[in-house]
């Protein structure tokens, strides 16, 4: 595990540049358990997840108009989602992978 406190990202995060496709550079914070970064399909699979976990928000009547103003209804649902799809983005510290990952793309669904 490379990156399980925000900082140990932020301080590897030009690591990272040599990266092809740009929505893995924007997420290559998502690792496995052994350290290597999630595969470009991988990460789409991720993405495809979390839009659809933000539709139910918008259906279920609460989804934010930024994700910054998510309630703790709307973050526990969306860490569940993921988390349920994707285990290994909660081997980090304070679920700061599952927030880091709905704050690049709520806007983007």
């Amino acid at each position: 595990m490379s990156f399980w406190s925000r900082d140990d990202y932020k301080g590897n995060i030009s690591d990272l540049t040599t990266i092809s496709d740009e929505s893995a550079n924007v997420l290559g914070f998502l690792e496995h358990q052994d350290g290597t970064l999630f595969t470009p399909t991988e990460i789409r699979e991720v993405r495809k997840h979390a839009y659809q976990a933000f539709q139910t928000l918008l259906l279920e009547g609460i989804a934010p108009l930024t994700w910054s103003q998510a309630d703790s209804k709307a973050s526990n649902f969306f860490r569940k989602e993921i988390l349920t799809c994707s285990p290994a983005i909660g081997l980090c510290e304070s679920n700061w992978k599952v927030d880091t990952l709905a704050s690049l793309v709520y806007g983007q669904w």
